[in-house]
């Protein structure tokens, strides 16, 4: 297949997902008009659009477009930008914006138009007593800084260039705006990079037509029938997070290691489950000692294997230092400033301490095994079907590897199956992905190499891990949208299943899934009804 064909095929793979998108958004808006909100309770935060006053200032002090805000001694006329200077009327921009402001939407919005609120309050006299709420810059912790920061970036960018008549009537609207397109670019870098990344692991001997359709429907599946499609469309981090680390993967299996590391830093920068890459090249790195093990000429290899080693033990640790550096700098805004008001927990943390788990914990009740109430049976069941394919996942590729490993039947020798088929996996997975892909034998159809390839070891470790922290650690309502957005392994095995021709019943099952969650989504979730 030429250059210009390829360019063709990722042009139309473009315009199918952005149609999709587009309608998708649509839906969302229209669902977001015509249910009216439910009431979710007083402790959840909104995000208002300021939208009700006729006189509404574009731009209030103390939000981000306030350049004296930034710059000392600047005067900017706040409120030179008027609801009246605009063709829309306000209802219309309340319709079609505030569908993308829902649940962890209005955290992201809040901390992109007042990024200062991730800081405890200054003031804390009331009355004449002495009483500081760090609830607010304590909760803001457990959301990651990149997503709202590039919302707020690009917010002021088109402040700065583009002419206030085609600009929504507050900076409130325009940050809604702002993200949802950051989303939908970012959904597309995403595609693309799952299409390289796929692309790469199909052997030379499968025919170009073949690769091209496993890697388009690896795309569709991930950019169109994705059952966390609502939180990729909204203004959650998950589309920005996914760019990250699939961009990360394609690079890396272009042999980019310097270009791959930043991006799965950013990733950890935006997500603290960006962190699980790292899980990815520790099991490289096993991966290279095996090799370099059962491998011949080991003089020649040492040097080698001492070098990539200690490069993927490095990169690992960089790639946790984003989320190291952000409970530092939390500790340090709430415990070492000039204020003699602290909270509690400064008196009690150590070197070691994470204000990250510790937020989770204290203000949601996130750790091993606190969401197993009565109360909590909807989400487990709500998380239950993307489980289930996790576990089904993950089984079915290591079966598939013993069997590779065994020629076709599973080892009879308790030592081959639990020593030496490990070895050989972390072995054969270092070798194909550091390497040409080498010829394979071609009887198979194109999309079971993505049950059986040797490189996808450590894509399917990760989503394991992920199923077990869905399962045990974190809120197992939100198993979908991290397993979606963390690793390609999922997506894989859902293709697989799509492209499934003895399977049918499997693949029906699969496609009614995807359908009724996209759709739950786009009804529940924007009527803040219990989908986040």
């Amino acid at each position: 297949m030429d250059q210009a064909s390829k360019l063709t095929l990722r042009k139309k793979l473009i315009i199918k997902i952005l149609v999709f998108r587009l309608l998708y958004l649509l839906g969302m808006i229209v669902s977001s008009t015509v249910i009216p909100d439910h009431n979710p309770g007083d402790d959840v935060l909104r995000f208002d659009l300021r939208l009700d006053s006729l006189n509404t200032c574009f731009c209030l002090p103390g939000q981000s477009c306030d350049a004296s805000l930034w710059i000392a001694g600047v005067d900017i006329s706040l409120c030179k930008h008027h609801t009246d200077n605009f063709s829309l009327p306000s209802s219309l921009w309340a319709y079609a914006l505030s569908p993308f402001t829902k649940w962890d939407a209005a955290r992201f919005l809040h901390l992109a138009l007042r990024p200062q609120s991730r800081y405890p309050p200054i003031e804390c006299t009331y009355g004449g007593t002495t009483l500081c709420d760090f609830t607010e810059s304590e909760q803001a912790h457990a959301f990651f800084p990149l997503f709202p920061a590039l919302v707020r970036s690009v917010a002021m960018c088109w402040v700065n260039l583009v002419p206030a008549i085609l600009l929504p009537p507050t900076y409130e609207c325009l940050l809604v705006m702002t993200g949802v397109i950051i989303n939908i670019l970012c959904l597309i870098i995403a595609s693309l990079a799952l299409y390289s990344l796929t692309v790469s692991f199909l052997p030379a001997a499968v025919k170009p037509h073949d690769r091209h359709h496993v890697a388009t429907t690896a795309c569709l599946v991930y950019g169109i029938w994705n059952p966390a499609s609502v939180f990729f469309a909204t203004n959650y981090s998950e589309s920005l997070f996914s760019a990250l680390v699939l961009s990360g993967h394609a690079a890396f299996s272009q042999h980019l290691y310097w270009l791959a590391l930043p991006l799965w830093m950013l990733a950890s920068w935006t997500r603290s489950n960006g962190t699980i890459q790292a899980i990815w090249l520790l099991v490289q790195t096993l991966g290279c000692v095996c090799r370099y093990l059962t491998g011949n000429e080991k003089s020649v290899q040492l040097r080698s294997m001492v070098v990539t080693t200690s490069l993927y033990l490095m990169g690992a640790a960089l790639i946790v230092l984003p989320v190291r550096y952000h409970d530092v700098n939390g500790y340090g805004a709430h415990c070492e400033t000039a204020s003699h008001i602290r909270p509690s927990w400064c008196e009690n943390a150590s070197s070691s301490f994470s204000l990250y788990a510790w937020t989770q914990r204290r203000h949601w009740n996130v750790g091993p095994f606190h969401y197993y109430e009565v109360k909590q049976i909807p989400n487990f069941l709500l998380a239950a079907p993307i489980l289930i394919l996790s576990i089904a996942a993950v089984i079915t590729w290591i079966e598939n590897s013993i069997l590779q490993f065994g020629e076709g039947k599973f080892p009879n020798s308790p030592y081959l199956l639990l020593v030496g088929w490990p070895i050989q996996a972390l072995s054969s997975c270092f070798e194909e992905t550091n390497a040409s892909i080498r010829e394979k034998d071609s009887t198979q159809g194109a999309h079971e190499y993505l049950m059986t390839h040797p490189g996808l070891l450590a894509h399917y470790a990760i989503l394991a891990f992920l199923t077990v922290v869905g399962l045990v650690v974190a809120h197992v309502q939100i198993s979908t949208r991290m397993i979606m957005s963390s690793t390609p392994a999922i997506v894989w095995f859902l293709t697989y299943c799509h492209l499934q021709t003895k399977r049918t019943t499997l693949r029906r099952l699969v496609s009614v899934y995807t359908a009724l969650f996209m759709l739950l989504g786009l009804i529940l979730h924007v009527n803040f009804l219990p989908w986040t």
